[in-house]
């Protein structure tokens, strides 16, 4: 199952200038590249905002992530007061969750969870230190070692004896119910998510192709997918990469980022990159220039959202259908995602982040979509 991810692009704000969709959101055929034009979206609607500014002084929450047995969580820091901060739903409610006291300053926005008995917490430090990798079994919080020579950046977890931890290089963690093993992934992973035990997905990049990469795991081992090679990327810019993928089934993989691209004048521009893989290939198009993609998430019902950087939450229906959604904020504030989630069962997707004002001063925030 995908963890929660912090994303280096702001959320859902109120949209101004009307619904237009820059950027092509239509599939092509397998091996093209395509530039589509600007896409209509329908009347927005605004989620609500169901828990707001709890915490005095700064606090946010940077990632969240749902659990096949309904469960959610999500995590982030309480800025000021130097404390790790871990929130869960419950009944419908959000609470917080009890850390372990000698934790100290963290950021606990990396999550990975399987059901509520099996959590895995990625804790950064947010005033100084290593890492902190916690586990949570269903009774207790185990602190687990990591060695310096890794650094733990994602989690995908399918049960309490299967789970996946990445970091920045090509070689990953698997966890076997009873410790971490390496094991070589074949590309620089940005996010990775996992169906089951034999069947899950790594999407990032080759740094040494400047080009964007997949690769699967089969149960036994990790091998790279083909994925087209797109031209023109200008190589002296940040490497192009999908920033999140989304397993729906094994016929149905979506993934999405941007990629730096210069046009027929050499001039370099940003654009989104939006993929899919129908069991046998990859098919991909590519946006319109200053675009880009950062997360996508399942609905539930054959479609897919995207979080994109132009501060906006955007949904495709099966049908192929676009929308450009909106977030509840009060007065005088403004929101910021860093991660959605689907709660398994539903059509429900939880959206957290911050509110900040306009001296720029961060307070959490979850808001709940309207299906």
């Amino acid at each position: 199952m995908k963890t929660s991810k912090k994303l280096a692009v702001a959320g859902s704000a109120v949209l101004a200038g009307g619904l237009a969709v820059t950027g092509a959101l239509v599939v092509t055929d397998p091996g093209e590249s395509k530039t589509a034009a600007s896409v209509g979206a329908s009347a927005a609607t605004v989620w609500p905002l169901v828990q707001s500014g709890a915490y005095s002084g700064t606090s946010q929450l940077n990632g969240i992530v749902a659990a096949p047995d309904g469960s959610v969580w999500a995590g982030g820091s309480l800025v000021t007061q130097r404390k790790s901060l871990l929130k869960k739903l419950s009944g419908g409610k959000w609470s917080d969750v009890a850390l372990p006291a000698s934790l100290g300053a963290y950021d606990m926005g990396t999550l990975g969870a399987s059901s509520a008995s099996d959590v895995w917490a990625l804790g950064r430090p947010t005033v100084s230190g290593a890492p902190a990798l916690l586990h949570w079994n269903g009774t207790k919080w185990a602190k687990s070692a990591l060695p310096a020579s890794f650094t733990p950046d994602q989690f995908a977890v399918v049960n309490a004896k299967n789970a996946w931890m990445t970091g920045y290089g090509p070689v990953g963690k698997r966890w076997n119910g009873t410790a971490w093993s390496d094991s070589t992934i074949g590309i620089n992973p940005v996010k990775i998510d996992a169906l089951s035990a034999s069947n899950a997905w790594a999407a990032g990049f080759v740094r040494e192709e400047a080009q964007p990469a997949v690769a699967r795991w089969n149960g036994t081992a990790w091998s790279r997918v083909p994925f087209p090679k797109i031209g023109g990327i200008d190589q002296s810019q940040r490497s192009p990469a999908f920033n999140d993928v989304e397993v729906v089934a094994a016929n149905d993989v979506w993934a999405v980022g941007a990629v730096p691209v210069k046009d027929a004048a050499g001039k370099t521009a940003m654009r989104s990159l939006f993929a899919h893989w129908n069991g046998a290939a990859w098919s991909h198009t590519l946006g319109a220039p200053g675009t880009g993609f950062a997360q996508v998430e399942s609905d539930g019902a054959g479609g897919i959202w995207i979080l994109d950087d132009t501060k906006t939450l955007r949904h495709r229906t099966a049908a192929g259908a676009w929308t450009a959604e909106t977030l509840a904020a009060p007065a005088g504030r403004t929101a910021l995602v860093y991660g959605m989630a689907r709660q398994a069962g539903t059509k429900t997707i939880w959206v957290a982040g911050n509110t900040i004002d306009a001296k720029r001063m961060a307070a959490t925030a979850i808001w709940r979509s309207n299906s």
